[in-house]
């Protein structure tokens, strides 16, 4: 619903040196992304994404409204998001849930890099109910390559957050900061009611109140490191 180039444009002028896009269970505007992206020179890197449903990776407790956020690393990893998105099947227990190809994730893996995507994530539900320290998480956590963290004002989900930076640490996870931005300006997301792309300053004030070294490791340093592993399309 927004101009695919401007998003871009903003990017580039806000001197970020990557930009990630993951729609929910499609990749047709990743499609028209790469494309734009080839005809025009941009100093920011392009990050291909999508955002797809599936069922608990534990086995306490089972719940449908989890989501993965996958990046693709390289050309055949961007095969597989499209092969992903195309084999979602209905779960008839719960329908009209989807749920994605577990064994096509785990057979191209080394193409891909998975995330708990902040709070449609695995992590963020469980440590919202089930906190007893990181002890009890270690098989859940290491499934995933990052974990997303959203900013937010309101103080119960800075309580999460705080915990998923604590199991990342403790599992040497990366915790990502993301504001997962939906117009692009400010002004936008008062009529939409929605979030815009934020400057790294912007951002860096959104998670002080994890202290500066976690803030910068969260909005500049994990994000730089999640994004060089990532090839150029």
């Amino acid at each position: 619903t927004i101009d695919i180039l401007s998003v871009i444009k903003k990017a580039d002028e806000l001197g970020l040196s990557a930009i990630a896009f993951a729609d929910y269970k499609s990749i047709n505007g990743i499609l028209k992304i790469i494309k734009i992206y080839n005809k025009n020179n941009f100093g920011v890197k392009i990050i291909c994404g999508v955002e797809l449903p599936f069922e608990t990776t534990t086995q306490i407790y089972k719940t449908k409204g989890y989501s993965l956020t996958i990046l693709a690393k390289n050309q055949s990893g961007f095969d597989t998001l499209q092969e992903l998105t195309s084999t979602l099947k209905p779960d008839e227990r719960y329908n009209p849930c989807e749920l994605l190809n577990m064994e096509l994730l785990m057979k191209n893996r080394k193409n891909l890099l998975i995330g708990s995507t902040s709070q449609h994530g695995e992590i963020y539900y469980e440590l919202k109910w089930w906190w007893d320290g990181v002890k009890d998480y270690k098989k859940m956590a290491e499934f995933y390559d990052f974990i997303e963290i959203s900013s937010t004002k309101d103080e119960e989900e800075k309580s999460i957050n705080k915990r998923i930076v604590e199991l990342g640490k403790v599992f040497k996870i990366p915790v990502i900061a993301t504001c997962h931005a939906t117009s692009i300006t400010i002004d936008e997301a008062k009529i939409r009611n929605d979030s815009y792309i934020l400057s790294t300053e912007e951002m860096l004030k959104e998670f002080s109140y994890l202290g500066e070294k976690t803030a910068i490791d969260l909005v500049i340093n994990n994000p730089k490191t999640i994004a060089d592993l990532i090839e150029n399309f």
